[in-house]
């Protein structure tokens, strides 16, 4: 069914991606939960079971996916995870269970593939309805979801421009993600891609109209977005390079507004807030800063700092040269980048957050992003550290076997409760 903008819902077609799967069962109980990479460098999606203490006990994987596999959510009960492909302009909807691609919801039509189109695909609380931020057209394309039938149907492409025509001072229109108020009824936008154009609306989703605006200027915010499962509240970030601002804000879902009991802007300890997640019973808010490849642990109740996080990948950033990807070798890359920390994600069990790392030619985000050691990195909430002693992992860090630097990026992450 064709929508305005040229979107198509579309069965798979046979081959469309491939699913490989390694059984180590062997190593124990069943797997409760599974932990879903995206390598945007190979267009894999790197599914681990459970991690142990020691190593991640099972390991699949679905190929072929549309270009840079970007971000990635699930379905309330886990069913199907929803994967927004930026250069292959498309949402692969997958049923988890068998990594069987049941669907995918793809652009039509004349788009910039260097600027790429779905960035992020969320769906809402009652997997009703899917919004895909689209940041080549500046648009959120809205998409009726019936997942019994598996079937999905293009509702309407929103204008951000429109919606927000007789606002001043927006400096972009472009949508980069958003998260869910616990009633479903509001959508967090942030807007971007840059720092420079970095932004915040809240959508009505039943009405698709605008329901608080803010001035840019005041509220910066153009990545992270999560909210709070029992506080009225909604947690989110903004940052870019290394010598720009790097800020984080905590907003009433009540009010629609920050709160300002210690200042409505926040700064993080480090350079590029990015990644923002909270523990599983919501007592702690972790952020990553990806530039600066370290982050902060936050009292979500009482919105302040609790511990700062020195390190999350294990190459620290030496030097602030400039990098200009792609390289076609690692003595390309001037000086010594260090590791990226982006995307994160938390087990069900609270005992460990994991953290995608960036690998030395980005798909995204260009310079800022080049990294040192593309794969998983696995800390513990309870140290606050990585886990650098697991025999499974290389210095806390989880990669493919087969891992080329100059070709995997890991960036969206999620975890699945079996």
């Amino acid at each position: 069914m064709a929508a305005s903008g040229g979107l198509v819902a579309a069965g798979a077609t046979s081959g469309t991606a491939t699913a490989q799967r390694e059984d180590l069962s062997f190593l124990g109980r069943r797997d409760a939960y599974e932990v879903w990479a995206l390598d945007q460098g190979t267009n894999t999606a790197h599914i681990l079971g459970e991690f142990n203490g020691r190593r991640f006990r099972n390991r699949d994987m679905i190929e072929d996916l549309p270009d840079v596999p970007h971000m990635i959510v699930f379905s309330s009960d886990g069913e199907y995870a929803f994967i927004a492909s930026t250069a292959g302009s498309a949402v692969s909807v997958v049923r988890a269970d068998d990594r069987e691609v049941v669907a995918t919801i793809e652009e039509g039509g004349d788009v910039d593939q260097d600027v790429g189109t779905a960035h992020f695909a969320g769906i809402t609380p009652d997997d009703s309805t899917i919004h895909i931020d689209d940041m080549a057209n500046d648009q959120i394309h809205v998409v009726n979801a019936d997942l019994e039938n598996e079937a999905f149907s293009v509702e309407t492409s929103i204008e951000v421009a429109d919606l927000l025509d007789g606002t001043e001072g927006y400096p972009s229109y472009t949508p980069v993600c958003h998260d869910y108020t616990t009633d479903g009824q509001y959508a967090y936008v942030t807007l971007g891609p840059g720092f420079d154009g970095a932004g915040l609306f809240v959508l009505d989703v039943n009405d698709n109209e605008v329901e608080a605006t803010f001035d840019p200027d005041r509220i910066r915010t153009n990545c992270g977005t999560i909210t709070h499962p029992e506080l009225d509240r909604i947690f989110l970030n903004g940052g870019g390079g290394l010598f720009d601002d790097s800020v984080w804000y905590t907003f009433s879902t009540e009010e629609h507004e920050p709160l300002a009991r210690r200042g409505e802007e926040r700064y993080s300890s480090g350079a590029g807030a990015h990644g923002i997640w909270l523990t599983p019973d919501g007592s702690e808010l972790w952020q990553v800063n990806r530039v600066s490849n370290d982050g902060e642990v936050i009292d979500p109740y009482r919105d302040h700092v609790l511990a700062e996080i020195p390190e999350i990948g294990p190459a620290p950033m030496l030097d602030d040269a400039p990098y200009d990807p792609p390289y076609e070798s690692r003595d390309d890359a001037p000086g010594n980048p260090g590791d990226k920390a982006d995307i994160l994600a938390a087990s069900p069990d609270g005992e460990y957050m994991f953290a995608t790392l960036r690998g030395l030619n980005p798909k995204s985000a260009g310079g800022v992003s080049v990294g040192e050691n593309p794969g998983v990195a696995v800390l513990s909430v309870e140290d606050r550290e990585r886990i650098d002693n697991a025999p499974g992992l290389n210095d806390g860090v989880w990669q493919p076997d087969d891992v080329d630097p100059l070709e995997s990026d890991f960036h969206g992450i999620g975890v699945r409760e079996l």
